[in-house]
């Protein structure tokens, strides 16, 4: 897998071909604005049980932007896509050949999409993590083990490590339900992203040799 940076604007939003996976990253702002009309009435009660105006100010901007760049890859009005769930609760678009995942951590969110191939994003705000090598213990491969060992148990290490894992978790629809300590699978592959310092990301696709266009922010 490797990145490209895509010739155009952020405002793009060309076909996708299959081959290809497109990133975009929204910075999630700090504001206390009604429900956005894009939502379908499901989403605005879903927003409306949030406790925490910022977990719901997240959720309807996250969900917003889904819409937009959805509507915009399928030529429909974001108001008019129909979202399915899975059992484990991961939306997608019945009988479509778009697949997409959302990921947000502080104030920054990754929208991945793909054509014909699974696709996972996450992200994580690099912390402190008093149980960090609890969780490698527990949960890593002997190579993710490896790995973390050589990084001296360095914090930003360990969430590197952690997003690459969620991200092809994600992918396949079931995230922490999935076997974390799963070394890598035959068919995917993951990449690092880069987002804003303090950060850190992974996108994993099922198609090998996968051409990521460069991570594009919505304004």
């Amino acid at each position: 897998m490797h990145i490209t940076t895509p010739s155009r604007s952020a405002s793009d939003l060309r076909p996708i071909v299959a081959g290809e996976v497109h990133l975009w990253g929204l910075r999630i702002a700090r504001k206390r604005a009604g429900v956005a009309p894009d939502l379908l009435p499901a989403e605005r009660a879903h927003a409306a049980r949030f406790r925490s105006p910022d977990d719901r100010d997240r959720f309807v901007q996250c969900r917003s932007a889904l819409r937009r760049l959805l509507a915009g890859y399928l030529g429909r009005a974001p108001s008019g896509i129909d979202l399915e769930l899975s059992r484990f609760g991961k939306p997608f678009l019945a009988g479509s050949p778009l697949r997409f995942n959302v990921s947000h951590s502080g104030a920054i969110a990754l929208l991945a999409f793909a054509r014909d191939a699974d696709v996972g994003v996450d992200i994580e705000r690099v912390r402190e993590m008093p149980d960090a090598q609890d969780i490698v213990d527990k949960y890593f491969s002997q190579a993710d083990k490896a790995a973390f060992r050589r990084s001296a148990c360095d914090t930003r290490a360990f969430f590197e490590i952690w997003t690459r894992k969620e991200a092809r978790l994600k992918a396949e629809g079931v995230g922490l339900s999935g076997a974390l300590d799963a070394g890598d699978a035959a068919g995917w592959e993951t990449v690092g992203i880069e987002t804003d310092p303090g950060y850190a990301a992974a996108v994993a696709v099922a198609r090998p040799g996968a051409d990521v266009l460069a991570l594009r922010w919505l304004a």
